[in-house]
């Protein structure tokens, strides 16, 4: 949500109370009653999804009396940062927007803070993954909500019968479809390990590969590598920490990982 001077959620709460108290006459409910509200949702990739979401938001439009707009944006081309940018300095725009992973950092100083919403979330469903808070309780207040699309855990699609026949791990074995897992086993699976079964597939001709780009798949992937050294190139008080011994030992994990993977990743796009 973009801050402005008096904001909408401040002036739609004062609204609607300025109207409690003025008017006295019977009440009929319309389909706009409430008011509108316009939503700046990331263009999901998977066929059906923005339908469904879009049914979702036009019900509870429909049930609380307001005329709900959204628009689908893409991450292709970084569609999505843009707009979030331009809304940002024009100070206008969708009273709702999808900010993934960083951005609400970017726009900290653009953005209402959302603690009630957070708070009734939390409420009913306990609390958010460590990483939520993090990336969106930011000077002391909740700048971002949690999204029921694009909150994803992005994992590397593996395939289970390469890494078996060339580099004798089992996946299935560490990480079973249920929960009973072996903790020694995981505790085993360390990016060191992963080195060594990326060196032996790359010599029988099956790389592992992922995007080493500027682009939501490639930050997804190497943001969890970074953390996993507890590296940082920006702190949660905005401080650049780049120059690091963590952040020096992922490079020189990286120099090695990259010595067994294509050397076209660099151009891979979220396609």
């Amino acid at each position: 949500m973009i801050r402005r001077n008096q904001s909408r959620r401040h002036f739609l709460r004062n609204a609607a109370a300025a109207s409690i108290a003025t008017f006295a006459a019977p009440y009929i409910k319309a389909a706009r009653s409430a008011g509108k509200l316009s939503l700046g949702i990331w263009d999901h990739w998977v066929p059906g999804v923005n339908a469904v979401l879009r049914t979702i938001c036009e019900e509870w439009g429909n049930a609380n009396g307001v005329e709900v707009t959204i628009d689908f944006i893409t991450s292709i081309g970084n569609k999505l940062l843009l707009t979030a940018q331009a809304e940002s300095r024009a100070r206008t725009g969708h009273d709702v927007y999808s900010l993934p992973v960083y951005y609400p950092s970017m726009f900290r100083r653009s953005l209402e803070p959302v603690d009630d919403v957070v708070t009734d979330i939390i409420s009913a469903y306990g609390p958010l993954a460590p990483s939520a808070y993090f990336l969106a309780q930011l000077d002391g207040v909740w700048r971002a909500a949690p999204s029921p699309t694009a909150s994803p855990n992005l994992a590397s699609v593996s395939r289970l019968d390469l890494y078996k026949a060339h580099a004798g791990v089992d996946l299935t074995e560490i990480f079973p479809p249920h929960a009973n897992r072996n903790p020694e086993l995981v505790d085993k699976w360390t990016y060191e390990a992963f080195l060594k079964a990326a060196e032996q597939l790359h010599l029988a001709g099956h790389p592992f590969g992922a995007a080493i780009s500027p682009t939501p798949d490639g930050t997804n992937w190497l943001a969890a590598l970074f953390s996993a050294y507890g590296a940082e190139f920006v702190n949660r008080d905005g401080e650049v920490s780049v120059n690091s011994n963590e952040v020096r030992n992922v490079l020189e994990y990286m120099s090695r990982l990259t010595q067994f993977m294509p050397d076209h990743v660099y151009a891979w796009d979220d396609a």
